[in-house]
């Protein structure tokens, strides 16, 4: 048997000696996983403040890829939740009460992804609209569905 000496055991014995209450937790990820963020970390090197240029596009592309992939559960359970949810509206998408207008639904954990690489990125209308041409996906209202 082969011991692989792991390189960050001086970092973890120094962690224990200052802070000695703080517990360490190993976790195991699959290698497809970390290459992944790392591609994506990479890609997103840079003021990366909001989704502007369609260099930021690609990256959102990306994370919504690593999203499906890491997610596929949640990600299909979404996929059946937006159905139900363009089958409840009408075709402008707006509630019974005509006082809420539906655009498009995300998942949160695609939510936070996205803030991750883009913080100051807000969900505003311009936004909203620009991802929901890109993504029909996620498109609640609007002719068709």
């Amino acid at each position: 048997m082969i011991d692989i000496v792991d390189k960050y055991v001086p970092l973890y014995s120094y962690e224990k000696t200052v802070h000695p209450e703080k517990q360490m937790v190993w976790r195991e990820y699959r290698k497809k996983d970390i290459t992944d963020v790392d591609k994506i970390v990479e890609m997103s090197r840079g003021n990366r403040e909001e989704v502007k240029k369609e260099s930021d596009w690609v990256i959102v592309e990306h994370l919504l890829r690593f999203f499906y992939e890491r997610w596929p559960d949640e990600f299909n359970e979404f996929k059946k939740t937006i159905t139900d949810i363009r089958r409840t509206r009408n075709n402008k998408g707006y509630s019974k009460s005509k006082e809420i207008m539906y655009v498009g639904a995300m998942p949160q954990r695609f939510m936070r992804l996205l803030k991750v690489v883009f913080p100051n990125q807000q969900f505003d209308k311009k936004f909203i609209y620009k991802l929901m041409r890109r993504f029909p996906l996620f498109k609640v209202a609007g002719e068709g569905n």
